[in-house]
């Protein structure tokens, strides 16, 4: 069963949201370059990152699959589209996916370090 895990939350000022979802959500941050803040949430078992973009974006939410290839091939099967291929990024292969209705996610799985 797919897993919420990973978030990537659009915001106009990527420090001033961490700030933010820190001291709302009580989120570790780590910032890894200018404008790369990336948190993480112990309790409730789930990492991310802000992204620069206008605050209509909303979030992208990221989702554990067995097999990146076989939930992209089921999403398109059954009406919905690809915004981002399979990719490499690190030990996990990712992709973005928009349901029928318009609504972008992630899947993703560990895999062996390229």
């Amino acid at each position: 069963m797919p897993k919420l895990t990973y978030l990537e939350i659009f915001a106009k000022e990527p420090a001033r949201a961490a700030r933010f979802y820190e001291a709302v959500c009580g989120w570790q941050i780590d910032q890894r370059g200018a404008e790369d803040f990336r948190f993480s949430d112990d309790a409730a078992n789930i990492i991310g990152r802000w992204t620069r973009g206008d605050g209509g974006d909303g979030m992208i939410s990221y989702f554990t699959v067995a097999d990146v290839a076989a939930s992209v091939a089921a999403a398109q099967r059954l009406g919905g589209e690809v915004v981002r291929p399979p990719y490499h990024e690190g030990d996990t292969i990712i992709a973005k996916l928009e349901d029928p209705s318009g609504n972008v996610f992630g899947v993703w799985h560990f895999a062996e370090r390229r």
